[in-house]
């Protein structure tokens, strides 16, 4: 591969691996401008408060969390006793593994409860699908909250967020793990198109992870289900679909199968 700036894609191979990234996405887009204290940055911040509250409403997400962390608790500890396996860093991680699952079973009732029980949020979350609704005539009330000194809305936006802190800090170490437990491969799109099928007998990948250089001027399409997946490598444009190149693509793949 070129040693000139790689560009990352990742594709989720079910629907669990998809929700996490993209709860992923809006904590780092709340944490980015959380740490800003000009207005526009705090409507940013509530914006993803609020979109994240969405995901939530569609998904039994504290079961989903506690199966996982279960999950990956049991592949590591039949790992235990395998030769060469780090004991301190094993025993570390499921240590994590254990603590995150006490603390999301601890949690009582809805997970973004001070969220949803807010109604300056909710008057938010309610005008948030008309666009600009949530300009200053529409809500004079999130508008004088905008004023208010920093300070007072720093701490608001650190209360109605600490419900969802055991949920970040899951989310971070499950994919931490999915994404360590695949190693890169070199592989060749002919023609722009790459398909493979995978063994039904080992464990399915979770994240495909795909590297190529930026100077490509490329960005995949991938399709994908269980046991097979397929990509297809576009030109970028910037003005209209990409076409697919006709030329051979060399890219960097990872199976993250945790």
């Amino acid at each position: 591969m070129s040693s000139t700036p790689l560009v990352r894609f990742e594709h989720p191979l079910n629907e669990r691996t998809r929700t996490l990234l993209r709860l992923e996405h809006l904590f780092l887009q709340m944490e980015f401008h959380q740490g800003h204290d000009e207005a526009w940055d705090n409507r940013a911040t509530v914006e993803a408060l609020l979109a994240i509250a969405a995901v939530f409403a569609r998904h039994d997400l504290k079961s989903e969390l506690l199966k996982e962390l279960d999950r990956h608790r049991g592949v590591l500890e039949q790992m235990a006793l395998a030769p060469g396996v780090d004991s301190k860093r094993l025993r570390s991680v499921l240590e994590d593994l254990r603590s995150m699952s006490e603390a999301l079973y601890r949690m009582d009732g809805q997970l973004d409860r001070q969220i949803r029980h807010n109604d300056l949020l909710k008057a938010v979350m309610h005008r948030s699908s008309i666009p600009g609704g949530a300009c200053a005539f529409d809500l004079p009330q999130f508008h004088f909250w905008l004023q208010l000194p920093s300070a007072q809305r720093r701490h608001d936006l650190e209360y109605w967020q600490q419900r969802l802190r055991p949920v970040r800090a899951a989310i971070t170490l499950l994919l931490t793990l999915i994404r360590s437990s695949g190693a890169p491969t070199t592989c060749l799109a002919r023609e722009g198109l790459y398909q493979r099928s995978l063994d039904p007998q080992q464990p399915a990948p979770q994240i495909l992870r795909l590297e190529l250089p930026v100077e490509a001027g490329l960005f995949p399409e991938i399709s994908g289900i269980r046991n097979r997946f397929s990509v297809r490598f576009l030109c970028f444009s910037r003005d209209e679909r990409g076409l697919q190149t006709v030329e051979d693509v060399e890219f960097d793949l990872t199976l993250c199968n945790f």
